[in-house]
C-alpha cells in the first residue's frame, strides 16, 4: 500500500520515490511537473521533506510564521508585474536562506534583481507610453467634436471654454494669486480634484489652466476643456 509520496529535485531530473522505488522524470517534462510539486529541498544530495505534511500550525512562532509568509505571497499574487513569480522556487529560496545555503552569489543576486528592475521598466514605460497614445487620440476626438457645440469658444492654443456665469469684475492679471473653487474632471467625467476654495499661483499650474484663468472676470465661473498639449 502507498503511504508516502517524496520529491526530490536534482540538477538534472525530478526523483519520485514511490514507496522508496525511485521513478526518474526527464526535463522536458519538468515544467509540467513542477508547479504541482508540493516537496522542496531541505539540503543538496536529494533529501527532501514535504511542506504538506506540516501540521496545522500551533504555537505563535508558527502561526506567525504560516500567516505572515501567507499574507506576502498573496500580495505578491496580487501586483500585475510579479505574476510570473515562481512559487516553488520562491519558497526554495526561503529555505535555503533558513539554512544558510544559496544558489547564486550575493553579487549574481544583485544582477538578478537588476535585470528584473529593467525589465518591469521598460513595461511600465511601453504600459505608459500606450496609455499616452490612447489618451491623447480619445481627447482630441472628444475636443473635435465639443468645439462645435454651442456657446464653445476654441482659442488660438486649442483650449476650449464656456461663459456659464459672466461677470463684471476685474479681469485677471498674471500677477494675481486667485482663490478659486474649481472640480477638474477627465474625459470620462470622473472627477480628479476638486476645491471649494483655494489659493493658486499661476506660476505653479499647467499653460491651459492659466491661460483660462486670464480669460476670467473676478467672480465669474468658466467651464475649460483642456487639450493634452496644454496640460
Amino acid at each position: 500500500m502507498l503511504k508516502k509520496i517524496v520529491f526530490a529535485i536534482t540538477p538534472m531530473c525530478l526523483v519520485v520515490l514511490l514507496s522508496g522505488c525511485p521513478i526518474l522524470i526527464e526535463p522536458s517534462v519538468l515544467d509540467d511537473v513542477l508547479p504541482s510539486v508540493a516537496q522542496m529541498i531541505s539540503e543538496e544530495g536529494g533529501v527532501g521533506f514535504s511542506i504538506g505534511d506540516l501540521p496545522t500550525p500551533s504555537t505563535l512562532e508558527e502561526r506567525f510564521s504560516y500567516t505572515y509568509g501567507y499574507m506576502l505571497y498573496n500580495t505578491l499574487l496580487q501586483q500585475d508585474e510579479i505574476a510570473h513569480l515562481n512559487a516553488p522556487y520562491f519558497a526554495k529560496g526561503a529555505l535555503d536562506a533558513n539554512a544558510g545555503t544559496a544558489v547564486f552569489t550575493a553579487e549574481e543576486m544583485s544582477r538578478i534583481l537588476f535585470e528584473v528592475q529593467v525589465k518591469l521598466l521598460q513595461i511600465a514605460q511601453q504600459e505608459l507610453e500606450a496609455l499616452r497614445t490612447a489618451n491623447y487620440e480619445f481627447a482630441h476626438a472628444f475636443l473635435e467634436e465639443n468645439r462645435d457645440r454651442e456657446g464653445i469658444i476654441t482659442t488660438e492654443s486649442g483650449l476650449q471654454y464656456a461663459i456659464l456665469e459672466p461677470s463684471d469684475g476685474p479681469r485677471m492679471d498674471p500677477s494675481f494669486s486667485p482663490r478659486v473653487r474649481f472640480t477638474l474632471t477627465d474625459g470620462h467625467g470622473e472627477v480628479v480634484d476638486s476645491a471649494q476654495s483655494r489659493l493658486l499661483s499661476l506660476s505653479n499650474l499647467n499653460p491651459g489652466f492659466v491661460e483660462g484663468l486670464l480669460l476670467m472676470n473676478v467672480g465669474g465661473r468658466y467651464r475649460f476643456w483642456l487639450a493634452p498639449d496644454l496640460t
